[in-house]
């Protein structure tokens, strides 16, 4: 389960930095 958490918090900072790089363009 540690593992799932883990993967799912790192999905969650890349779709963050998607949508940071998004904004500044």
């Amino acid at each position: 389960m540690s593992y799932d958490s883990k993967s799912k918090i790192t999905d969650h900072l890349v779709a963050l930095k998607i949508i940071a790089y998004a904004s500044v363009v």
